[in-house]
């Protein structure tokens, strides 16, 4: 569920990257096989029916032939509920694509109907029947022209709890990178509007957020699989693998090759950190400003090391924010007075948005792997891999 940050900082199109890095961490079954799948059961569906055998119950109709159990049914039925609750969960489905979808469900339970209730205008659920009914849980959902969305932050349930992605620390950090480099500017006739709009910009972030974190992107799991079970999102048990999986993404001959950045502790084990600091977040962005601004090969923080495309950080740095800020603002304060500043203006605006979006897109990513690889180790929510990297 993606809030208001994202805009705030300028990144667009976050729904789509969002889906993409889920896309690149999760192993999907292979598209082509399912759909080979789907065309043999399709023609063995029609080749039975010209043999009238299994033909198609009309809505309603008394399932005569239906050999199943009442145990079966009801477990059927709950499993159609629970696979149509899980696909209106997701993000960007039109009205056309999710009935396609429910009556796909239908089909492979063989239940009677399956379909979505609307309450109001913000609620929803699933409604199905095979004798008995099941109705699933409430899901919040708005309809924007043709599609459905996930409701607003936070989301509520059963032992279930919102793991912001990146977590709250980083909002806070991005609006103080902002508010430093603004602060340090000139306040004259060339920068005064620029250094006004960024340090406004720190002041939108933190009214806006808070300290709760609300309006952040955020993933709805169970509350042992966020922080009490041992392989939780905030455990260190997982952290080697979470390095491990990152590392690989950054491998080119393993993964995409693209530029990734790790905090890890200052011992130097191999692992991602489960809980990142406000120094943490500093050295991390303060990285990210380097890749951002490098022309030839991407200066290293200190206590950073590169390995391929990995960047790995050795704790925190109390100063990282203010070093860049400096860096960013000295020609402006050197170039005080002239009449034309408009290229150091655009540049200076320029470096801090870019910085600001490739940091959310690297700690997103990041953080999605944490996920992923306590939602592999979770027993509590549904389907792994599948069902609840969806959701």
């Amino acid at each position: 569920m993606i809030g208001l940050f994202a805009k705030l900082i300028g990144l667009g199109g976050l729904s789509k990257r969002v889906m993409k890095i889920f896309k690149k961490i999760r192993k999907r079954v292979d598209k082509a096989v399912n759909k080979l799948l789907k065309k043999a059961k399709k023609a063995g569906r029609k080749l039975m029916r010209k043999l009238g055998i299994g033909k198609k119950k009309k809505k309603g109709q008394k399932p005569d032939d239906d050999k199943r159990t009442d145990a079966e049914k009801k477990a059927d039925l709950h499993k159609g509920v629970q696979e149509g609750t899980d696909f209106i969960k997701q993000e960007g489905h039109s009205k056309k694509e999710i009935k396609k979808k429910l009556e796909q469900i239908e089909d492979k339970h063989d239940l009677k109907e399956l379909k979505l209730v609307t309450d109001g205008e913000n609620k929803g659920h699933i409604h199905g029947e095979v004798n008995p009914t099941e109705d699933g849980p409430m899901v919040p959902i708005s309809f924007v022209g043709s599609t459905i969305k996930v409701g607003e932050h936070p989301l509520v349930g059963t032992d279930l709890e919102s793991h912001h992605v990146p977590a709250n620390e980083f909002s806070k950090t991005i609006g103080d990178f902002y508010g430093e480099v603004g602060a340090l500017l000139p306040n004259d006739d060339n920068f005064g509007n620029l250094r006004e709009r960024l340090i406004t910009r720190k002041a939108d972030i933190a009214n806006t957020y808070g300290e709760e974190g609300k309006g952040l992107s955020a993933i709805l799991i169970h509350e042992k699989t966020h922080r009490t079970a041992n392989k939780a999102v905030h455990q260190t048990a997982i952290q080697p693998q979470v390095f491990n999986n990152i590392r690989k993404e950054a491998n080119p001959e393993t993964g995409t090759g693209k530029t990734a950045v790790i905090v890890i502790p200052k011992s130097g084990e191999k692992r991602t950190i489960a809980n990142l600091s406000s120094n943490h977040w500093k050295s991390f962005l303060e990285q990210v400003y380097r890749i951002e601004k490098a022309e030839g090969s991407v200066e290293l923080n200190k206590n950073a090391t590169k390995d391929g495309e990995l960047i790995t950080i050795k704790g925190g740095d109390t100063d990282a924010m203010t070093r860049v800020a400096n860096e960013i603002t000295a020609k402006a304060n050197a170039i005080q007075g002239e009449h034309d500043a408009s290229k150091e203006i655009s540049k200076i605006e320029s470096i801090v948005d870019k910085t600001s979006t490739s940091g959310f897109e690297k700690a997103l990513n990041n953080g999605m792997h944490a996920v992923s690889v306590a939602l592999k180790e979770s027993t509590h929510d549904g389907d792994k891999m599948e069902k609840c990297l969806n959701q």
